[in-house]
């Protein structure tokens, strides 16, 4: 725990520290400087290679004496394993009984987990970074182990200068290389280095001044982020991740569902009284019911009724982006039922494409109108 907290607080010092210069009242000669220089960005850059190193070190001396304070890590066998096809057995030794298993049989004990662990796998990788490349097909003719952009490695990645997908390749390099020359030292670096590297890298990837935008810009995306970050506590980053994207996609289909319905009061240049709706986003099947019932509330709404010579209502479809065949369908039947208590209803500023869906309901009359002008001619015509 000691060596973890001090490799933990020199890694911070160093990030910390990272853009540090050599004073400039400090009289040394230009060579100097630069030297200085040079090994501070030598050692910002290759902080976790140093780290590793230097406790390694110091393992193998205390070791050379008997005397082994910290967990290590545990011996690696060396050389590159053979090239050859992925298997498709395993033999399971549960409860003391060998058995050998083919891959239908194994995908029968993986039950639904055959679509939930690929799922898994692809929103920690997109959830990570799409710039990171995966390379599981060829990786597995060597034994390698599936690989991902698994958040601490890529974070470790990053927090070593990484920036491009080229990385990938001066890594496979120096694994290939240190499992053929260097895997016997393997078994001196400590478990706490190692820790200390992910649990810094890791740290940064917090970024709690989002908390504050988003409550200072949109309160309710702090519902998903929220439930993210708890239950991702609870059950493991991949659960976190999927139970947030619920609630996001339930919050997404609850705006759908909810659009916002401006209701007015309205009269044309003669003192003809019209309601008129005003929708200010797609509307589509989930939020059917809901315009239904803010239509046929709008007379009540309004502060008029028939009584009163209030007997259209126009539509305004300048914000309406899309219409579903539901959506087509419930204004035909409104329409047809206003129709039936006297109530006309008028469409105005509707796209091509809205209008073709309504007409494609084949509703018994539809009245669809330009501009506000070619509106009023029709009220009066319909009055008189």
């Amino acid at each position: 725990m000691t060596l973890g907290f001090v490799c933990v607080i020199l890694l911070i010092l160093i990030r910390l520290f990272k853009d540090g210069k050599v004073p400039e009242d400090l009289a040394l000669p230009h060579v100097v400087r630069k030297l200085l220089g040079m090994s501070w960005m030598i050692i910002v850059t290759a902080r976790n290679a140093l780290l590793v190193l230097i406790c390694g070190g110091i393992s193998a001396i205390l070791k050379a004496h008997n005397y082994t304070p910290f967990t290590l890590t545990h011996d690696v066998p060396p050389g590159v394993p053979a090239f050859h096809p992925p298997t498709f057995t395993y033999c399971d030794n549960s409860n003391n009984v060998t058995t050998h298993k083919n891959f239908i049989e194994i995908c029968k004990d993986l039950g639904s987990g055959i679509i939930i662990v690929p799922l898994l796998s692809l929103l920690e990788a997109i959830a990570v970074a799409k710039a990171f490349c995966v390379c599981n097909v060829v990786g597995s003719f060597v034994s390698a182990y599936p690989a991902t952009g698994s958040f601490s490695r890529t974070a470790i990645n990053n927090n070593s200068g990484v920036r491009t997908p080229l990385g990938g390749l001066f890594t496979g390099v120096i694994v290939i290389l240190a499992l053929a020359e260097l895997a016997p030292f393997f078994k001196y670096i400590p478990s706490a280095a190692l820790s200390a590297i992910i649990f810094t890298a890791v740290l940064y990837m917090v970024h709690y001044e989002d908390v504050l935008l988003m409550w200072k810009t949109n309160k309710p995306d702090l519902l998903p982020w929220g439930t993210t970050f708890v239950f991702s506590f609870i059950f493991g980053l991949e659960y976190g991740i999927i139970i947030g994207i619920g609630i996001a996609m339930i919050m997404l289909l609850y705006t759908t569902a909810r659009p916002k319905i401006s209701i007015s009061l309205k009269q044309t240049s003669d003192g003809t009284k019209y309601v008129l709706v005003r929708p200010d986003r797609a509307l589509l099947f989930p939020s059917a019911e809901f315009f239904r019932s803010r239509v046929t509330k709008a007379f009540l709404t309004s502060g008029a009724s028939l009584s009163d010579g209030l007997n259209t209502m126009v539509i305004d479809g300048k914000k309406l982006t899309e219409i579903d065949y539901t959506m087509a369908l419930m204004l035909k039947n409104v329409s047809e039922s206003f129709r039936k208590d006297g109530i006309i209803i008028i469409f105005t500023h509707l796209k091509p494409s809205i209008t073709r869906t309504i007409l494609g309901t084949q509703p018994s009359v539809f009245l669809y109108c330009k501009s506000v002008e070619q509106v009023q001619d029709v009220i009066k015509q319909q009055r008189y």
